[in-house]
């Protein structure tokens, strides 16, 4: 039986609640065997933002999932030097996973704009893609935008729920909202933070 993996990056800085509950969703939904967690090291849609050192995010990945299953956290791109592209990625795993059928995973923003990636064609006809739908505005647009694409590749569009949150909202009221954020961390998560002080000192 071939394996179906799940492929999911970004920059997780910070991992929060709004990420689990997207990927538990997905795996109940698209029964995939497992999904990967791939933190960005230089991600090319971020390469001015100043983001935390690849190996803290790493580990919040690990606290973050280490209650659920069938869920690997990745560090494939720790040693990658230079800006780094999704298809790269991907074709290292597919290597690493020849008998199994791979799944990129994105939300709908990501999707909208997907023709702006690096190789998104090669991407297409190797590999799956799993849109979701966080937004009802946005399904109308996502299935409008699945017709420009060639009726043969996989573009499987699925519908979630979602925790109206993002990890930029989270770095910027850390300290300064603190009962806000940390009810959008897991425990371990936010103690993490708060003992390496990643985006400041409390007192």
């Amino acid at each position: 039986m071939i394996k179906q993996i799940g492929i999911y990056g970004g920059t997780f800085d910070p991992i929060h609640e709004g990420h689990r509950l997207f990927i538990t969703q997905i795996l109940d939904i698209c029964k995939l065997d497992t999904i990967m967690i791939i933190p960005s090291n230089n991600p090319p849609h971020k390469k001015f933002v100043n983001i935390t050192p690849f190996y803290h995010r790493y580990e919040m990945c690990h606290l973050a999932f280490k209650d659920i299953q069938n869920i690997i956290i990745s560090d494939i791109e720790k040693h990658i030097i230079g800006l780094n592209y999704s298809i790269n990625t991907l074709d290292i795993i597919k290597k690493q996973n020849m008998d199994s059928s791979i799944f990129l995973i994105m939300g709908s923003d990501m999707f909208l704009g997907f023709k702006t990636w690096y190789m998104y064609k090669k991407i297409l006809k190797i590999y799956n893609l799993i849109v979701c739908c966080r937004k009802e505005e946005d399904v109308y647009k996502v299935y409008e935008h699945k017709k420009t694409f060639d009726s043969l590749y996989n573009i499987e569009i699925i519908n979630i729920n979602i925790i109206d949150i993002s990890s930029s909202q989270i770095r910027k009221n850390f300290f300064t909202n603190f009962n806000y954020t940390k009810k959008y961390l897991h425990k371990d998560v936010l103690n993490y933070i708060i003992r390496n002080e990643l985006y400041g000192k409390r007192f």
